[in-house]
């Protein structure tokens, strides 16, 4: 699980850089968005690094210690939770902060894209929000909150994308 989610966190950074080069790069809200987004995006792949894969070795180290490796072990093991949890949290942070700022960028665009744009608004608004109010956690719950809020402005952007495509692709064939 988490190293498909590695994975696709790679193809939503592919795929948003596409998205700054829509809105032009030129735009600070949207060079702000991609940097905000990739730092976001990093901090999230070593939260899955800790959690996916260096949690379970350790555990696996520490099955058949001794009683007192075992409360080193435990004490270890609440460090790696916390250092889970603070990537974790800077990952939603971060990558809220770029939807936040693409958002702000569509709405500004001449052809503006108000769902795009209040809905990722919301989304990002919400999720900085949902760390530091305590409600959005570094937890099953937590994570799942967070991908479907990002997740519905993830498609609505998808969707723009590709009718955007469409009509370039029908332009340029009308133009030739």
């Amino acid at each position: 699980v988490h190293g498909s989610a590695i994975g696709l966190l790679a193809v939503f950074v592919f795929s948003f850089s596409y998205l700054s080069d829509r809105l032009c790069w030129k735009s600070a809200e949207v060079r702000l968005a991609t940097i905000f987004y990739g730092l976001g995006s990093g901090a999230m792949v070593v939260a899955a690094m800790v959690s996916g894969f260096i949690v379970p070795f350790f555990l696996a180290r520490y099955a058949t210690a001794s009683a007192s490796k075992m409360e080193i072990g435990q004490q270890a093991l609440g460090l790696l939770r916390e250092f889970n949890r603070a990537f974790d949290q800077l990952g939603v942070i971060g990558m809220s902060i770029g939807v936040l700022f693409w958002s702000i960028a569509l709405v500004n665009r001449k052809s503006r894209d108000w769902l795009s744009g209040v809905l990722g608004i919301s989304a990002g608004v919400l999720g900085i929000a949902g760390v530091f109010s305590g409600h959005l956690e570094a937890s099953v719950p937590g994570i799942i909150a967070f991908v479907v809020l990002q997740g519905i402005w993830n498609i609505r952007i998808g969707y723009t994308l590709l009718r955007d495509q469409k009509y370039i692709l029908t332009t340029a064939q009308a133009d030739s």
